[in-house]
């Protein structure tokens, strides 16, 4: 796990940076059996008599150290890595890779895999922490964070691994890029706020760094809706951590989930029309689960049912 204690926190709380290494998916790294494939191409469930409309696309997320991904139901989970000691899935713009962190050969290094398990290549090679890859929406590049500069810096690479630059320098910490769907911003995590952890947005190439949240508990894990206009965001400000949703300029802030649990990492649908979010929850006390819920917070169902935390998923084609 990355060393930000906010990463599957303690049930209730939203952590302050506490530079442990946390275990892998924060659970047991024993892989449950692993499920058989469904046919994705279908978009279908159920019998051919009755078929179920289900929801388009695939979701990776991380379990017990190793990537998974399933459709956007629930259904046809199959195991992508084994042995990975992976975290933080990113799925690609085309579905047909998943970039992620993996602690296997140090501190933390970016990977990616095919999703059927094939084609693993480390990308990132140092002695720093590199953590929390997101695509850009051609596929072409990386963003990620790293202390490879001594703070937690967001840097840019090519999906090969070449070309890594930084785009910002600041004391402060910055961390969990997320890129917009049009290519052109990146929101982040910083701690540029005399030391609160707020979202923030700037251009692609790091210049016109904008705030856009405020709170003094926290915020993290920004995640943008498909056509660009919102952002959903993980904060404790309600006593707890909650999924809220702004518009992409910081206003009208809304609580979704209003839930006891501890609710983490939202990651929209593709699919403007679906007007989806899956997040993790460990609502009823027990490990975090992958749910799911439209984009007004309603309909919230739970996707993942096992005796292992199910973590940062991520929903692409």
């Amino acid at each position: 796990m990355s060393r930000f204690a906010h990463r599957c926190p303690p049930r209730g709380t939203l952590a302050v940076v506490s530079f442990t290494i946390l275990a892998a998916a924060c659970s047991d790294t024993t892989p449950p059996p692993v499920a058989p494939r469904f046919d994705a191409t279908t978009e279908q469930i159920g019998t051919a008599a009755a078929p179920v409309r289900a929801p388009k696309g695939r979701i990776a997320f991380a379990r017990g150290g190793e990537i998974f991904i399933m459709n956007a139901d629930g259904s046809g989970e199959v195991q992508v890595t084994t042995g990975a000691s992976a975290d933080y899935p990113a799925l690609s713009p085309s579905g047909r890779q998943i970039a992620f962190t993996s602690y296997l050969n140090g501190p933390g290094d970016i990977y990616v895999v095919n999703t059927d398990g094939s084609g693993l290549t480390r990308l990132t090679s140092t002695t720093a922490y590199e953590d929390m890859p997101s695509w850009s929406p051609n596929g072409k590049q990386i963003a990620f964070a790293s202390d490879r500069d001594g703070d937690w810096e967001i840097y840019v690479m090519n999906a090969s691994g070449s070309g890594v630059v930084p785009i910002t320098s600041d004391p402060a910490f910055d961390f969990e890029p997320a890129w917009s769907p049009d290519g052109r911003r990146i929101a982040f995590t910083s701690e540029r706020a005399g030391g609160n952890r707020d979202i923030w947005v700037m251009n692609a190439d790091g210049s016109n760094p904008m705030r856009l949240t405020t709170s003094v508990y926290g915020d993290a894990l920004a995640a943008w809706s498909p056509d660009g206009s919102r952002i959903a965001f993980t904060t404790e400000r309600d006593g707890n951590a909650e999924i809220y949703v702004m518009n992409a300029d910081g206003s009208a802030q809304t609580n979704l989930t209003m839930n006891a649990g501890s609710d983490w990492a939202p990651s929209w649908s593709p699919d403007r029309r679906q007007q989806k979010i899956a997040f993790q929850s460990s609502r009823g006390g027990g490990d975090y689960e992958i749910f799911l819920m439209d984009a007004d917070g309603s309909g919230q169902t739970p996707l993942t049912s096992n005796s292992l935390d199910d973590a940062y998923p991520k929903w692409g084609k």
